[in-house]
């Protein structure tokens, strides 16, 4: 069962005063601890800010994600997973690749699949897709075939999928995201911590979180067409922890935004648990895929923290 809580307001304000503390009320979006100086009085310090994540930066490093499109009855997209694996290493802890299995059955294929094609190609017309085919980062096509979806085909010398992510990685950052993430008997928590200097009133702005495993071992004997009985699929998209597309986000308040996700079952929904990844971002929806569009990333392996940067 999902159980999802948005947090704006820091929580806890410890006053170490001798051997008593004191918690106080709600503060306006800060999460602050102190301790006050005997030295000084009545007058207590400033609040100082303590996070897991760090403190806020004045600026963020823009990370973006890849979502391809494949499936294992593909027998060509084990090169286009080739090609992605390329433009990440290219770009380290800055681009971020997430697989939807999808179509003819494939075995790996979960509901959320088809939601997101739907999404990244509404108001397109297309009557079909081919397969491998990635979103950049949610990106308008550079591709004829998908004028007006948010997919592009790796188009022979023209090598739309590295070009479009050169484009997404110049763009401004104006936010940032850190993640403490845990898992204890199948049940994940996920503390996603947005940063920002200046509020960000884009509307239909919405917090994404995917549970990614890699190399997940082909579904049977076989079963991957022109993978051979070795391949192991990267970056799988096992399970989507928010709404499908994304859980609604206010970021006009002071500094940050905490987003907790608390006991999310994923018994069933992986192979091999030490393959486990986080991924959040932060994505505008919008009634036609020319409006979307991602304003950052974070990605952590189960079980551990990755600051705001």
């Amino acid at each position: 069962m999902k159980k999802v809580l948005a947090i704006f307001l820091a929580t806890t304000m410890i006053l170490a005063i001798g051997s008593c503390t004191k918690q106080a009320p709600n503060g306006d979006g800060q999460s602050p601890f102190y301790v006050p100086d005997p030295g000084s009085g009545t007058t207590e310090p400033e609040p100082t800010t303590v996070l897991p994540v760090g403190d806020v930066p004045t600026s963020f490093t823009k990370k973006i994600i890849i979502e391809k499109m494949t499936g294992e009855w593909c027998g060509g997209c084990p090169s286009g997973g080739v090609t992605i694996d390329g433009i990440v290493s290219a770009n380290p802890d800055k681009v971020f690749a997430a697989s939807w299995q999808m179509s003819n059955g494939d075995p790996f294929e979960i509901p959320e699949a088809q939601a997101w094609r739907t999404h990244i190609s509404a108001g397109a017309g297309l009557t079909g897709y081919s397969f491998p085919s990635a979103s950049i980062n949610r990106a308008t096509s550079i591709t004829a075939q998908y004028a007006n979806a948010a997919l592009d085909l790796n188009e022979g010398s023209s090598a739309n999928w590295a070009a479009q992510t050169a484009t997404e990685l110049a763009k401004p950052a104006n936010c940032g995201i850190g993640l403490v993430t845990s898992e204890k008997n199948d049940k994940v928590n996920v503390d996603v911590y947005i940063g920002y200097n200046s509020p960000i009133t884009t509307t239909k702005t919405h917090l994404t979180v995917y549970l990614i495993e890699d190399e997940v071992p082909e579904s049977s004997a076989g079963a991957q067409v022109s993978g051979g009985g070795s391949y192991l699929h990267p970056h799988m998209i096992r399970d989507v922890l928010t709404a499908e597309l994304g859980d609604e986000v206010n970021l006009s308040g002071s500094n940050y935004l905490k987003f907790e996700i608390k006991d999310f079952n994923i018994a069933g929904k992986y192979t091999n648990k030490n393959k486990l990844k986080i991924l959040a971002f932060v994505n505008v929806k919008g009634s036609t895929a020319d409006q979307l569009s991602i304003l950052n990333a974070q990605e952590v392996h189960l079980g551990d923290i990755k600051q705001f940067d």
